[in-house]
C-alpha cells in the first residue's frame, strides 16, 4: 500500500464504523492537504477579508479549486523554505500582524475558528512572503525606460478610462510605477518558479472538482 492511500485509509476511519471524517484532497511534495484544510482556508480567508462566513463546508466549484490552489503553492513554497532553514516569524510579530489584520467585528467562532487558527494562518502568510521578497524580489532592478513605458502605455491609458483629464506627471508617480513593476516581475519568477517545483517534487490532486 502506497504512503498516500495509507494516510487516506487512516483519516477515513472512524471507530471501525467506516466514517469518513477527513479526505486527502491533494498532495504537494511531501504535504498532504485534507478537505478540511481547504474548508479552514475559505473560512479565514473570509475572516481576514471580512466576508460573510461561509455556510456549511465548502463545495466542489472554483471557489474550492482557487483555495486549493493556494493551498498548494503555500505549501511548496513552505517546503523549500524549511530546506534553507529560514527563521520562522516570531510571536510577538504574528500576534501584532493577526491584530492589525483581523478588525472584523465578528468574532473566530462565527466563522468556525479559533485564535490559534488566525495565528497560524497569519504566521503561514508571513513565512511564505518572507521567503518570496528573499528568493524573487530581492535585487530586482526597474529601468527608467521600462517606467516610462509603463506610465505612456498602462497608467494613462488607465486614467483616462477613469475620466481624469490631466493626469499627474511622471516623476510624481515614478515610485509608485517602480513598485508596481517590481511586483509584477516578482509574480513572473514566482510562477516560473512553481511550475518547475510542481514539475520535481510532484503535485496530484486526489478530488474530483465535480459534484
Amino acid at each position: 500500500m502506497s504512503r498516500t492511500l495509507l494516510i487516506f485509509v487512516l483519516l477515513a476511519a472512524s471507530a471501525g464504523r467506516g466514517e469518513i471524517i477527513d479526505r486527502v484532497v491533494a498532495v504537494a511534495g511531501r504535504r498532504v492537504i485534507t478537505a478540511s484544510d481547504v474548508d479552514r482556508e475559505a473560512r479565514l480567508e473570509a475572516y481576514f477579508n471580512r466576508l460573510p462566513p461561509p455556510l456549511g463546508a465548502l463545495g466542489p466549484g472554483p471557489q474550492y479549486q482557487a483555495t486549493r490552489e493556494r493551498l498548494i503553492r503555500q505549501r511548496l513554497v513552505l517546503q523549500e523554505r524549511e530546506q534553507i532553514e529560514l527563521q520562522s516569524a516570531g510571536e510577538a510579530e504574528v500576534k501584532k500582524q493577526a491584530a492589525d489584520l483581523g478588525s472584523n467585528s465578528a468574532s473566530p467562532g462565527d466563522y468556525g475558528l479559533q485564535e490559534q487558527d488566525l495565528l497560524e494562518y497569519v504566521r503561514r502568510l508571513a513565512n511564505v512572503t518572507s521567503f518570496v521578497e528573499l528568493r524573487f524580489k530581492t535585487g530586482i532592478e526597474i529601468a527608467p525606460d521600462q517606467v516610462a513605458s509603463y506610465y505612456e502605455k498602462n497608467l494613462l491609458p488607465e486614467l483616462a478610462r477613469r475620466g481624469i483629464a490631466v493626469p499627474p506627471p511622471l516623476d510624481q508617480v515614478r515610485s509608485q510605477i517602480e513598485e508596481a513593476l517590481v511586483e509584477e516581475r516578482t509574480n513572473e519568477l514566482l510562477d516560473r518558479w512553481l511550475a518547475e517545483q510542481r514539475a520535481r517534487v510532484g503535485v496530484r490532486v486526489l478530488e474530483a472538482d465535480q459534484p
